[in-house]
């Protein structure tokens, strides 16, 4: 801090320093004499620690239960027995401008009474991430939407499983113009009108490395996306409904989707994905998806925007009409380097393809696909052949194996590796579709089920009727059951490097050796209001 900063804070509290000793008769006669004073010093203090200086906060969450924070916005996950539950501490981040972490201490299920607080503006309330450690579930109940972000919010979500979400759209997760990302996480039985899982309108969403299991909604059974981003990479998708379309994924915006397994997902269109946005998608596997009327695998239909499918294999997927494996509804759809085996039940492929590379197709539906007998194909059943995300290996003697003309994408940009994460190419040349023969995989990290772990594997916080007394009250130096304002002055000297910590070490919340602008404005709360 420079010299004339503090000359300045100095100058300001010399001020107030000459009264400090009227202040408690001052007080008896009128209490806003010492509130005046504490705001000029925290005016002063918001101006030399903006609030872009916030520190990020973690709070552990040991508690299944769902009650509220006990003091909103005090800095302090507890709910009044003294314990962290999930909804207190996102009460708290929220209040928060810094970046903040939610863990847990505890393994089980938490259902929910109601919806999570809203994730706000990461202008204000900064970031949040929740990590369940994989030791977590949060339930909808049948009853409930699990968690909404705000317009300009930013949520991360590790480690963690979302079930039985309800809404009218978004049954786990409504994410409404914000950034939203989802990591190694599962969403299993939520149901809406619209995104059974997920609804993302705007915004970007990423998701990794997650599954998708049992969802439904009338469509996008487990996301619908509407405008915006999309990344996804090792997403796996399971048994998903829609009544309408996209059992799996309904997809309105910009999508860039890689290493996908969707299977035995079902709709009356579109029964894997329904498209109609641009999307590029890379090394995924269609299995087994049933549509009632067209597009058993994927439903494209856009009149301005190009689905690009490249390096993926279509197998046995089923429709009542038309296009079991594809549909193209509008001549937006190219397909490079992949193959379509077919069930059978109707025409493998149905609209004005654009191929590129080399396509294999067991009938003759698909328009400049070279066609091979499944037997020729030879691909093995859908199952874990290492990486994130199941597939169908092509087995020796294959037609497709060092078949493809080039290993690039669409755009020109080289496909380095399968879906599984193996090396592209191994052998003369790339093979077609999703699975490169012989590469070996490097193992992939955490397993599909993570094991749980534990914060503190010592001791499991257990509940109990009796009240668990509140932590240390935030600026109490002297320890007295109440906050002053020559404890708030202490507090502030610190924060400006005129003091140690030590002199007021229980202003230090977050025990980062620091007093911050944050950390000031709990202490006054509780000289307000109480310890």
């Amino acid at each position: 801090m420079g010299g004339r900063t503090v000359r300045q804070f100095q100058m300001v509290t010399g001020r107030m320093r000459c009264s400090w000793s009227s202040f408690f008769w001052g007080a008896l006669r009128s209490p806003r004499i010492v509130l005046r004073c504490v705001m000029a010093a925290l005016a002063f203090a918001c101006a030399v620690f903006p609030p872009g200086t916030a520190k990020a906060a973690t709070f552990v969450v040991n508690s299944l239960a769902d009650r509220i924070d006990a003091a909103p916005g005090d800095g302090v996950c507890g709910d009044l027995l003294g314990l962290c539950t999930l909804r207190a501490a996102i009460t708290e981040a929220n209040a928060s401008r810094a970046n903040d972490t939610i863990l847990f201490a505890v393994s089980g299920t938490i259902v929910l009474l109601a919806t999570l607080p809203e994730v706000p503006d990461a202008t204000t309330a900064g970031t949040l991430e929740i990590n369940g450690s994989g030791q977590v579930t949060v339930s909808g109940n049948d009853r409930v939407r699990i968690l909404s972000v705000g317009y300009s919010g930013n949520l991360t979500l590790r480690n963690i499983r979302l079930e039985r979400g309800r809404a009218d759209v978004g049954g786990a997760i409504y994410s409404d113009g914000a950034t939203l990302t989802i990591a190694n996480t599962t969403f299993s039985g939520n149901s809406a009108m619209g995104g059974g899982a997920i609804y993302s309108l705007g915004g970007m969403l990423t998701t990794q490395n997650s599954t998708f299991i049992g969802n439904s909604a009338s469509s996008g059974g487990a996301i619908r996306f509407d405008w915006g981003t999309m990344q996804a990479l090792g997403v796996r998708l399971w048994d998903n409904q829609a009544g309408l379309e996209g059992g799996g994924l309904y997809l309105a915006g910009t999508a860039d989707i890689r290493a996908l397994t969707i299977a035995r997902n079902t709709s009356r269109r579109g029964a894997g994905v329904f498209s109609t946005g641009e999307l590029r998608l890379v090394n995924a596997t269609f299995s087994e998806n049933a549509a009632t009327e067209d597009g058993g695998g994927f439903f494209g239909q856009s009149l301005t925007d190009i689905a690009n499918i490249v390096f993926s294999t279509f197998y046995a997927n089923t429709a009542g009409a038309r296009g079991s494996a594809i549909f193209d509804e509008t001549g937006s759809t190219r397909v490079k380097n992949s193959v379509v085996v077919g069930s059978g039940a109707a025409s493998n492929c149905f609209g004005v393809f654009l191929p590129r590379g080399r396509n294999y197709s067991t009938d003759e539906s698909c328009p400049g696909f070279t066609v091979a007998a499944p037997h020729a194909l030879r691909l093995g059943p859908l199952a874990d052949n290492g990486g994130p995300t199941e597939t169908h290996a092509l087995l020796s003697g294959s037609v497709a194996i060092d078949s493809a003309p080039d290993c690039n994408d669409l755009e020109g940009g080289a496909v380095t590796s399968d879906q599984r994460g193996a090396s592209r190419r191994w052998g003369a040349s790339c093979d077609v579709g999703a699975y490169e023969a012989g590469a070996p995989v490097t193992p992939f990290g955490p397993t599909r089920t993570p094991t749980p772990t534990f914060l503190s594997p010592s001791r499991t916080p257990t509940e109990t009727v009796a009240a668990t007394p509140r932590p240390t009250c935030p600026g109490d130096c002297g320890g007295d059951g109440q906050v002053t304002i020559d404890e708030l002055v202490t507090m502030v000297n610190i924060a400006l490097g005129g003091k140690p910590v030590s002199e007021c070490s229980v202003g230090d919340t977050s025990g980062d050796g620091e007093i911050t602008i944050d950390e000031i404005i709990q202490a006054v709360n509780r000289a307000l209001n109480g310890c």
